[in-house]
This record gives structure tokens, C-alpha cells and sequence, in this order.
């Protein structure tokens, strides 16, 4: 599930840990390779974490937002902070929670 078009500050985020892991010099083939898959997990636990807050009338304007491909992020991110009104901190913990996990595994 994408909660909405490129989050750009993922992929920043997800380089920080594979860097405080020791593997921020991967091959730029490496990181084509598994950047996306990282990114798009991390989307996949925010929305986990997220969907659950939304009312019924927030869950149809977000089906209705997912049908439209002219909005824009900036958009995306009108509808969450208002629709979750905790949107920052639930999508800070659930990163905090990635990276962890993200460390352990790579640490291994």
C-alpha cells in the first residue's frame, strides 16, 4: 500500500541505517536493488500502523484519493496530518521500530 507518491525522506532515512550499519557503501546496483524493497516495507508498516486510525469517512475520501493519480504529495500529506491528527509521531515511532529492526537484521 503506498501511502502516497515517493516519500523521499524514507529512502534518506533507510541510507542513514545502512550507513550506521556499516553497509553505506553498497554498489550503486546494490542499492537500485534493495532500496525499493526497503522503502516499500517501511511504507507497508506505516500504513499498518496508520489505517486503523482512520474514521469511516476518512477510510472513503482515502479510497477515493488512491483512484486519483493527479494528487500530489503534498496533498497526501493535508489528508493524513488531518486525518490522523498524530500522523508525525505515529510515522517517527514506526520508523524508529524499522530501523531497529533494519540494524538487527543487518548486524547479524
Amino acid at each position: 500500500m503506498t501511502l502516497q507518491p515517493k516519500y523521499g525522506f524514507l529512502e534518506e532515512y533507510i541510507l542513514q541505517v545502512l550507513d550506521q550499519s556499516g553497509l553505506g557503501q553498497l554498489t550503486e546496483e546494490n542499492r537500485n536493488k534493495f532500496l525499493p524493497q526497503l522503502v516499500a516495507k517501511a511504507e507497508y508498516n506505516i500504513g499498518l500502523a496508520l489505517m486503523p486510525k482512520l474514521s469511516e469517512d476518512d477510510a472513503v475520501v482515502f479510497a477515493e484519493m488512491m483512484g486519483d493519480e493527479s494528487i500530489d504529495s503534498q496533498q497526501w500529506q493535508n489528508f493524513w496530518k488531518k486525518a490522523v491528527p498524530d500522523f508525525d509521531q505515529v510515522v517517527q515511532t514506526v520508523l524508529i521500530d524499522f530501523g531497529q529492526q533494519c540494524r538487527s537484521l543487518l548486524n547479524t
